[in-house]
């Protein structure tokens, strides 16, 4: 029902504003598809790690860290922080840029909005436990459903060497750990970082 909702409300605005002209139907889509992209959010979350272990505070960058992922982050050396943040931006690179982007293409600003919505629910409840094991089960296999190509396209074009860099890639799979949420687990997600993790030697 969210999603039918989110679908059905951006649809019909974007279609009133196309009615009185067309241009403004135009800016509405464009500025509905806008809020479904977090670059900046994405940007600023990695900054917030990088500036303390660029100044060689590791206790700071470790509480920054522990923001954007899923595990215990007090212990970790610099290359596990480091590594940790860029597997958070990889994962994230496919929900916050090219995912709405890929569904804008398909379909405008309520299809990108429909994919915002079921990202959304997944973060939300998207996890395993008693009060939410169905309605969670089903919030997070959809976001994988719809993420399934846009990861693999992410993954293209952020490793197209990924081939010549076989060796990266199979240590990348030896000592890559979850980030920012359970579902970062899942294959497509892990595919997109795992041709980063590959190409940086983490």
């Amino acid at each position: 029902m969210t999603l039918i909702a989110a679908f059905g409300t951006i649809g019909a605005a974007a279609w009133m504003a196309h009615a009185i002209h067309p241009w403004l139907g135009y800016a509405v889509n464009v500025w509905f598809i806008s809020t479904t992209v977090a670059v900046k959010g994405l940007k600023d979350a990695a900054m917030q790690v990088y500036r303390p272990l660029a100044d060689g505070n590791l206790a700071e960058a470790r509480k920054y860290a522990g923001y954007i992922v899923s595990r215990d982050t007090s212990r970790l050396a610099e290359p596990e922080i480091t590594r940790a943040a860029v597997e958070t931006v990889a994962e994230n690179i496919v929900d916050a840029v090219v995912s709405p982007l890929f569904y804008a293409l398909l379909g405008a600003a309520p299809l990108a909005m429909l994919y915002r919505a079921a990202n959304t629910l997944d973060s939300m409840v998207g996890y395993k436990n008693e009060k939410y094991l169905h309605f969670g089960w089903a919030s997070a296999r959809w976001d994988d459903v719809m993420n399934f190509v846009p990861a693999r396209i992410a993954g293209l074009l952020a490793g197209p060497d990924r081939l010549a860099d076989a060796r990266g890639g199979r240590r990348s799979r030896r000592t890559g750990r979850p980030a920012l949420r359970p579902a970062s687990s899942e294959p497509e997600q892990r595919d997109s970082r795992i041709r980063r993790g590959g190409r940086l030697r983490l």
